[in-house]
């Protein structure tokens, strides 16, 4: 005597579907993150909270002759802060992967500063690229750490992914 039990209950599936919502999740977590980021710049702030510090004299005349703002938000031509993408998550049952990049879009001439007398501009003024810009102000001479996860951020990433693999 005995009770038997059939089902079309498919464990691969299952499974299948709980890493699909997984990576869904950390795609949006990745895409939330990296707009945290963008906030972080417009006010000024380092991923882990902290303040930018101040631009150089000249920098800050430059910039206010150009008729931009002076307050250290890392703009002057927006090129670098749209640079700023997720990138698409990949989950599998051995390791979750995604990450926030900067896509490597060509660089771009700054407005000339209204001036008569001639300036010469360094590589390092006039980085080629989004990454080489990056790169320069994150580790420069006076280095703005913009670009970068702080512990919260990580922790709310895994929150994300591990309530959607547990759904």
């Amino acid at each position: 005597m005995g009770i038997s039990f059939k089902s079309n209950f498919d464990p691969k599936k299952i499974l299948a579907d709980k890493l699909a919502r997984a990576r869904d999740a950390l795609d949006v977590a990745l895409q939330y993150e990296a707009t945290e980021i963008k906030r972080n710049m417009s006010a000024g702030k380092s991923y882990d909270g902290s303040a930018f510090a101040k631009y150089s004299k000249g920098y800050e005349d430059y910039k206010k002759a150009i008729g931009r703002n002076t307050q250290v938000d890392l703009t002057l031509t927006g090129k670098l802060r749209d640079s700023i993408q997720p990138k698409a998550a990949k989950i599998n049952t051995n390791n979750v992967e995604g990450g926030i990049f900067i896509a490597n879009l060509p660089g771009t001439t700054p407005p000339k500063r209204p001036s008569k007398r001639k300036r010469r501009a360094t590589v390092a003024q006039r980085p080629a690229n989004t990454i080489e810009k990056a790169h320069f102000i994150q580790e420069g001479r006076v280095p703005r750490k913009f670009f970068g996860l702080s512990n919260d951020a990580i922790k709310r990433i895994i929150k994300r992914v591990q309530e959607a693999f547990n759904k």
